[in-house]
């Protein structure tokens, strides 16, 4: 059980964070957060607080997510230590 929930952390966080996938294959009907993220950069302008605002919101499933899984994910990763 731990190390499915270990492989199912890992498999979430990547997937989560997989910026070049997003910009290549979707349009502009859809689109993912971090790719929301990325379009608000416009020429020399960065608007600060919109990508501060739009991070936050992308970091903030991930950590929830973390935190519910910890125990698992810290019993997951030292199953494989040597005793």
């Amino acid at each position: 059980m731990p190390g499915i929930a270990v492989s199912a952390i890992f498999s979430f966080i990547f997937s989560w964070n997989e910026l070049m996938f997003a910009l290549v294959l979707t349009r502009s009907n859809a689109k993912t957060a971090p790719a929301m993220a990325v379009s608000f950069m416009e020429g020399y302008s960065l608007p600060y607080g919109k990508i501060m605002a739009t991070s936050t919101l992308i970091v903030v499933p991930v950590l929830i997510f973390a935190l519910l899984a910890s125990r698992q994910l810290v019993r997951g990763l030292t199953m494989g230590a040597v005793k």
